[in-house]
């Protein structure tokens, strides 16, 4: 029994259309301007807090400081910046 017999065509891979493209590409984007917004966020969030000298966590520098957001819009950037 061949192939032929079983109604068992060769299955090629089908070429994603421009719809499912764009949908990607608008998810991706939006998820960068969300990262972006998120760190740029963090980042005056951390001026605010070294301005008025409060203390919101005892550890606010490492989890809130410029390095996290700055870092949150660098990986914004490279994600946006994707094919």
């Amino acid at each position: 029994m061949n192939s032929s017999d079983r109604g068992d065509e060769p299955v090629t891979p089908r070429r994603p259309t421009f719809t499912e493209q764009y949908r990607r590409w608008r998810r991706r984007r939006i998820a960068a301007f969300s990262l972006i917004a998120l760190g740029s966020a963090v980042v005056l969030s951390h001026v605010v807090v070294h301005l008025g000298n409060i203390q919101w966590l005892p550890m606010q520098d490492l989890l809130t400081g410029y390095p996290t957001g700055g870092a949150l819009v660098v990986i914004g950037l490279i994600v946006l910046g994707t094919k």
